[in-house]
């Protein structure tokens, strides 16, 4: 079709050659709601092309408020449209792209891409309103997805619009309450010409000045595309120091807390590293284990339509490597199989790991089996489950058996617990309401019992979680659980409410969970609040954990979205005695220079004198 103009008014004429999808259903009703949406497919060689007409009986209810790109749109009107280029009818090989009713753009494309905006690639979108609703029109550049050769090809195909008020996530094709992808739409015959260019490079110069010292810090990215499909990317001395992490909270656990990854070499291609499903023996790869580096090198994509493959190395001081990798072919939508292994090498040391999965599924049933086993250092060990799964409308049900043997500890690896083999149950239901004072509730239900390998009891557990929320977005909810782990007893209780659940810029929320544990009381409480104020967002988050001891922790952030390119972001954490803050402004350059100036260290226990500036320069 003609190229559009991407202004957000669809003109007259100015779609007539792209495909008018059918009615938006409504998978509660099976029908389209009341305030339809009209959405035209378009294509040429080197773009897909996708205008929505959002029809709105009362235009001053839509609800958008965020403005940055790559923001979520939780409790706000936008609309999606999600494209499968290899046709494999399962969720990691869509990507998708959102707009908010004020036009702000969010991407994730398949298999994983880092932030920065030269390597995930630009496409645009225009947002106009009037007195009948609101319209999108939307262009993505065939070459920033992952693609098969050049030629027609058979494209899936999902669009969505989530309405805000009434609370419908309205979508075409009907892919059910179960939301099976099996169903997705199908173009035939789509055009695909373009190529992404092969090499992409970004180097960056980081002047950093402390108290004590000054360094002066550099480091190169490359990528390159060896095929539409298939990508090299190389990192030499990777900036993780100014990159943000996720803090870690303070509520009670017996297991080492596992922390999402943001630094951008591991997120690059990040879903052809899963290597095991979650909730079964282990997290077989954890990237947080893998620290600075000197050098980095990973390959990932697909080696033909079916067969996923990746592979990674890091590499220090010269003789500290560490590997990862991970073959996978995909035989249907339901059922796959897939091998992986990890290494660690440092001298006088050295750690291994090889696993494998398979799974198969038929209806609204899933069979799967995977296991690995572990060489650390001349000790072997195993691990493995068998599960079978049942994915209904509302309802979501597991039954697993798991062994892990004693010693089982992949270097690279996220074990909970060794030495322990027995059974899980775990059930959740979610139900949506279009009447009524409630707009959705949840539950769950967690039953396990696992022994030692000796014969003795390990863990005996069972919770139930449920909740509700009101038309007026108040959540409610409740937790119970009891647990004996080796021989201790425990019993707790908890509530949670949340005024304004879905809007960030007005959320206030609090949450106890109380008790006894091995004999003695305990506590946890946490309270948080997000305001906006202008173009100021602030958020303050408390929590204190009172067991055998007291540990409280206070979080404060405050940010500011000066423009689509200016942001400021500073975050203060107290805890335990101790206090560490930053603050940074940040210029975004997309296609061109970037910089940033830090005052702190994000990532430090406290706080210490720093300095930094950064610039990256990407082409």
């Amino acid at each position: 079709m003609p190229s559009p103009n991407l202004d957000g008014r669809l003109s007259a004429g100015e779609w007539e050659a792209a495909l008018k999808l059918p009615d938006l259903i409504d998978p509660v009703t099976g029908k389209p709601p009341t305030d339809r949406t009209d959405v035209w497919v378009g294509f040429d060689g080197e773009n897909a092309y996708v205008a929505f007409r959002c029809h709105d009986s009362d235009p001053s209810g839509i609800v958008a408020r965020e403005r940055q790109r790559g923001a979520e749109f939780d409790g706000e009107d936008f609309v999606v449209v999600m494209f499968d280029p290899f046709l494999q009818r399962h969720w990691a090989a869509f990507s998708r792209f959102r707009v908010n009713a004020l036009g702000t753009q969010n991407e994730e494309i398949s298999g994983g891409r880092s932030s920065k905006r030269e390597w995930r690639g630009d496409w645009k979108a225009a947002v106009s309103r009037d007195a009948g609703g609101w319209s999108v029109e939307i262009a993505i550049p065939w070459r920033i997805l992952n693609l098969p050769p050049s030629g027609r090809r058979d494209v899936g195909l999902v669009v969505r619009r989530f309405h805000q008020r009434p609370n419908v996530m309205s979508q075409f094709p009907n892919l059910g309450l179960d939301e099976r992808l099996e169903r997705c739409a199908v173009l035939r015959g789509v055009p695909i010409l373009a190529s992404a260019k092969p090499l992409d490079a970004q180097a960056y110069l980081s002047p950093d000045f402390t108290d004590r010292e000054s360094e002066l810090r550099y480091g190169l990215d490359l990528r390159y595309r060896i095929t539409p499909q298939l990508t090299a990317v190389g990192s030499f001395k990777p900036d993780f120091v100014n990159v943000e992490q996720q803090v870690a909270g303070i509520e009670f656990t017996r297991t080492e807390r596992k922390l999402e990854d943001s630094r951008p070499f591991f997120t690059e291609g990040s879903a052809y590293f899963w290597l095991t499903s979650p909730y079964t023996f282990a997290q077989m790869f954890y990237s947080r284990r893998i620290g600075e580096f000197d050098f980095g090198a990973k390959l990932f994509g697909k080696a033909n339509s079916q067969t996923d493959v990746g592979a990674l190395v890091a590499q220090k001081d010269g003789d500290k490597t560490d590997a990862v990798f991970k073959v996978g072919y995909q035989f249907n939508p339901r059922s796959w199989a897939s091998a992986y292994g990890t290494s660690r090498q440092r001298p006088g040391y050295a750690s291994s790991a090889l696993g494998a999965s398979v799974g198969y599924g038929s209806g609204q049933w899933t069979l799967d089996t995977e296991f690995a086993v572990n060489d650390d250092d001349g000790d072997r060990s195993k691990a493995g489950s068998l599960g079978l799964a049942y994915s209904g409308p509302k309802l979501f049900a597991v039954l697993r058996h798991v062994y892990v043997e004693p010693g089982f500890f992949p270097a690279l690896g996220y074990v909970t617990f060794d030495n322990r083999r027995g059974v899980y149950l775990f059930s959740e239901y979610n139900a949506d309401f279009r009447g009524g004072p409630f707009k959705g509730q949840y539950g769950s239900l967690f039953v396990s019992r696992y022994d030692r390998y000796d014969g003795t009891a390990f863990e005996r557990s069972f919770s139930l979680d449920g909740g509700v929320t009101t038309r007026k977005d108040l959540r409610l909810g409740f937790s119970a659980n009891v647990q004996e782990f080796l021989g201790a007893y425990e019993q707790t209780l908890g509530l949670g409410m949340a005024v304004n659940a879905s809007d960030r810029t007005r959320r206030a929320e609090v949450y106890g969970n109380f008790g006894h544990r091995d004999g003695a009381s305990t506590s946890y409480v946490s309270a948080g609040l997000n305001r906006r104020f202008g173009k100021i967002d602030l958020g303050l988050g408390y929590a204190r954990q009172s067991y055998l001891g007291e540990a409280e922790q206070t979080i404060l952030t405050v940010g500011s979205e000066l423009d689509e390119r200016r942001s400021i972001t500073s975050r203060i954490v107290f805890q335990d005695g101790r206090t560490n803050a930053y603050l940074a402004f940040r210029n975004a350059g997309f296609a061109g220079t970037e910089w940033y100036v830090i005052l702190g260290d994000p990532n430090a226990p406290e706080w210490h004198t720093r300095l930094a500036a950064k610039l990256v320069w990407a082409w």
